[in-house]
């Protein structure tokens, strides 16, 4: 069984009032977080979920929490299962809580009913534990759980540091090490008030309930920021997701989402008959943020200081979604970004969206401020064991998202009315699997963006042995047989279509789809290309549409067609397009 249930019912059971949350509140303005997103090989028994270098893991999180109460943070969270209670207990029992109006979700790694029972007794002179155990009946040898660390206040209106603690309702299926011992507790807590922003944590297959389903996400869909903490190596699964498809089908749109994992390369301790191995659990983190496309800010100079500091910005069409996604690398994300929903004057009840503040790596002793840009693998994946690629990333490194819109042009994937626009390059998109297709993030090793990227790699590759080539141009681009051209995409009004530039002269283009493309992409291809070009009447005849045949023989699809004669003075009266017999 799971409920949804109120805070301030809850703590008022108490004798408490609800804390004070001004990030929920709907007056226009950005709120501030903090994630970490640990790594680390996990212990997995029946007794216990737990990392093997409980130590280091100890460390980090003691100076994850020193940062969040430094920063001031109105929200700070780690995924399920990372925070030692050792950390937790020190943190506390030092002080170093949120201030008054600030909020932590804080997962613990595993504990037992009677450890817990420990660590109550010892917090009780520190902060007022509120909690709502499972059944006494309830199967299983321990608990997992989010401790919410905030400050709320007595009847006499003092300050009280509260600990709200919350179960996890529903284990993860199949033969994992909660499917037998797992103790499932029943609530899940909602802070706010009607008419406010609310704040919901679930805990990883929390979402694959029934009863999550049918009684919790109606009361999601609106007004909520949805924090899912996980361990989790299939994010993308359709069952753990979609409550993310409820919240996202909404109108007004006014909910979103955020989903922190643990980082890549974090692996799960095996026990092979009686061998112990180490393998690969989290390849692909999906730590996402999930928001409306609609109010944010998406200039290139935004999306770059983002990707810099380790924020993707990518568009999951199919929902109208800005979805966010996170470096893959252990580290600790800080940012700001705006309420879910806002109410006030049209000017300045503005949703912008994440604008990234910076990130932290560890250093041994502490999270220190990173100097250099988040990895994104990008040199390594694009430039090796293709040299010829190398001048023509020099656009990547100094204008990404120009880079991205040339290779997409010239790929024949760049042929929409707006290249300027975001949300209509197909580089952008966030795949049905929840891997991005951006064409400078190339961490994946697998799924729908690392195959869309592969093919507009090998595409690329083959337009630069084309374009190289003055012997594969057309008669009708004799100018770029005789002259010296660059290869670039321009910003400037009637040429982003264009990716090949005279000096004082035309400016023309060519695009390579791949071995033995199918006729209908030919002739859309060269249909949309042949619209864009029309639009800002330029010469419809400097076109060239690459091709392999199934021989391996470069063909030039603009050649193929015989030309045609129009009446319409709009038009080149000699344009080359498809004849209908």
């Amino acid at each position: 069984m799971t409920s949804l249930r109120d805070v301030s019912e809850r703590i008022g059971q108490e004798g408490l009032a609800p804390p004070v949350l001004p990030f929920l509140s709907t007056t226009p303005g950005l709120f501030r977080v903090l994630l970490f997103q640990p790594q680390g090989v996990i212990v997995a028994t029946d007794t216990s979920v737990r990392v093997r270098d409980r130590d280091l893991l100890a460390r980090q999180m003691n100076a994850f929490l020193r940062h969040a109460s430094a920063l001031s943070v109105d929200l700070a969270a780690c995924p399920e299962y990372s925070c030692p209670w050792i950390s937790l207990r020190e943190a506390i029992i030092d002080g170093t809580v949120p201030a008054e109006g600030k909020i932590w979700a804080v997962s613990c790694e595993s504990i037992s009913r009677a450890e817990l029972h420990s660590v109550i007794d010892e917090l009780t002179p520190h902060c007022r534990i509120v909690l709502d155990w499972p059944p006494a009946s309830a199967n299983g040898e321990f608990l997992d759980c989010v401790c919410f660390l905030f400050i709320a206040r007595d009847a006499a209106g003092a300050e009280v540091t509260t600990m709200l603690v919350q179960f996890k309702t529903c284990q993860m299926g199949g033969e994992t090490y909660e499917s037998e011992h797992l103790i499932l507790g029943e609530t899940i807590y909602r802070f706010g008030d009607a008419g406010t922003n609310r704040l919901v944590g679930l805990l990883c297959s929390d979402s694959l309930s029934q009863k999550f389903m049918d009684d919790v996400v109606p009361e999601l869909r609106h007004d909520t920021l949805v924090l899912h903490l996980q361990l989790n190596p299939h994010g993308e699964n359709a069952r753990f997701r979609a409550y993310r498809d409820a919240c996202c089908n909404e109108k007004p749109r006014n909910s979103e989402v955020l989903c922190l994992n643990w980082a890549k390369g974090t692996q799960l301790q095996t026990d092979e008959a009686g061998v112990l191995k180490d393998v690969d659990l989290i390849v692909e983190p999906r730590t996402i943020l999930f928001r409306p496309d609609e109010e944010l800010d998406a200039t290139d100079d935004q999306v770059v200081k983002n990707h810099k500091r380790g924020c993707y910005l990518t568009y999951l069409k199919s929902y109208r979604t800005a979805a966010y996604v996170f470096s893959p690398d252990s580290q600790l994300f800080a940012f700001k970004t705006s309420k879910p929903m806002i109410v006030g004057a049209g000017s300045i009840a503005i949703r912008s969206g994440i604008i990234m503040d910076g990130r932290y790596e560890w250093t041994g002793n502490d999270w220190g401020r990173a100097a250099a840009d988040a990895k994104d693998r990008f040199e390594e994946y694009w430039s090796k064991d293709a040299p010829r690629l190398e001048p023509y990333l020099t656009q990547m490194r100094q204008a990404p998202l120009d880079g991205e819109r040339l290779i997409q042009l010239s790929t024949g994937r760049g042929v929409e009315p707006r290249l300027d626009d975001w949300k209509s390059l197909g580089s952008f998109r966030l795949c049905n699997d929840d891997t991005a297709c951006r064409l400078q993030l190339c961490w994946s090793t697998k799924g729908e963006g690392y195959d869309y990227r592969a093919s507009c790699r090998a595409d690329f590759l083959g337009f630069v042995f084309a374009v190289e080539n003055a012997a594969n141009f057309s008669p009708r681009l004799t100018a770029f047989k005789e002259n010296e051209y660059t290869i670039g995409y321009r910003s400037s009004p009637g040429l982003h279509h264009r990716n090949l530039h005279i000096q004082g002269g035309p400016s023309a283009t060519a695009v390579f789809l791949g071995m033995a493309p199918a006729s209908e992409k030919l002739s859309r291809v060269k249909s949309e290309l042949l619209k864009r070009i029309a639009d800002v009447a330029q010469d419809q005849e400097l076109i060239a549409i690459w091709y392999r045949d199934e021989a391996g023989e470069l063909k030039d699809h603009m050649d193929q067609q015989t030309p045609a004669i129009f009446d319409d003075p709009r038009r080149n009266p000699v344009g080359i397009d498809d004849v209908t017999p």
